[in-house]
C-alpha cells in the first residue's frame, strides 16, 4: 500500500512543473544555437527557458498572428562564435540581422531550410569558407548582405546566373567585396 501512495504523492509533484516549463520549439532553436555562439550576458540572460516564449527575448521578434521567430537581430552586439546548422529550424524566419559581430567559420548550407528568409545581413563578420549555393534557392530572399567578410571563393556560377535572373529587379545583392562567379560581372545588385 505504502508504494502506490508514493508513487501518486511523486506523479502530483512532477505534473505542476512539467506544464509550467513548456519551451517552443523555436525556443529550442534559440537556445542551440546559443551554444556556438558567445552572445553578451546582458541579451544571454533574457534568452532562457524560465522564459518560455523566446518573443520576449532580446533581439527576437515574433509574428503578430502566432507566436513563430520571424526576425533575430544582433547586430552589433559583440557576438562571436559560429553560426550552427540549428538555424535550420527557425522555419518562420524572414530577417536575420547578425552583422557587426566578429562570427567566424563558414555559413551553414542549412539557411537554405529557412524558407521564409527574405533578408540576410551577416556583413562585417569574419566568415570564411564557401558561400552555400542553397542560401540562393530561398524563393523569397531579396536581400543578401554579405560583404566584409573573409570569403574564399567566388559565388558558384550557378547560383549567379540564377541571381541575374531577377526579372523584377526587386532583389539586392552585396556581393562579398565585390568578388563574383568567374568571368561573370553581378546583374542582381551591386557589389558591397
Amino acid at each position: 500500500m505504502r508504494g502506490p501512495l508514493f508513487l501518486l504523492f511523486f506523479i502530483s509533484l512532477s505534473i505542476p512543473f512539467t506544464l509550467v516549463s513548456t519551451l517552443s520549439s523555436d525556443g529550442h532553436s534559440l537556445l542551440s544555437l546559443s551554444k556556438n555562439l558567445t552572445i553578451p550576458t546582458p541579451i544571454l540572460s533574457t534568452w532562457t527557458a524560465s522564459e518560455p516564449d523566446p518573443c520576449n527575448w532580446t533581439g527576437v521578434e515574433c509574428g503578430s498572428r502566432h507566436n513563430y521567430v520571424v526576425t533575430l537581430n544582433l547586430s552589433g552586439t559583440g557576438v562571436s562564435g559560429t553560426l550552427g546548422p540549428d538555424i535550420r529550424w527557425l522555419r518562420f524566419l524572414h530577417t536575420l540581422d547578425l552583422s557587426t559581430n566578429n562570427i567566424s567559420g563558414s555559413l551553414p548550407p542549412e539557411l537554405g531550410n529557412c524558407p521564409r528568409l527574405s533578408y540576410l545581413d551577416l556583413s562585417s563578420n569574419s566568415l570564411s569558407g564557401k558561400i552555400p549555393e542553397s542560401l540562393f534557392l530561398i524563393p523569397v530572399l531579396d536581400s543578401v548582405i554579405l560583404n566584409n567578410n573573409l570569403f574564399s571563393s567566388p559565388i558558384p556560377s550557378s547560383v549567379e546566373s540564377s541571381v541575374g535572373s531577377d526579372p523584377t529587379g526587386d532583389r539586392e545583392v552585396q556581393f562579398i567585396d565585390g568578388i563574383v562567379a568567374e568571368g561573370e560581372s553581378p546583374r542582381w545588385g551591386h557589389p558591397g
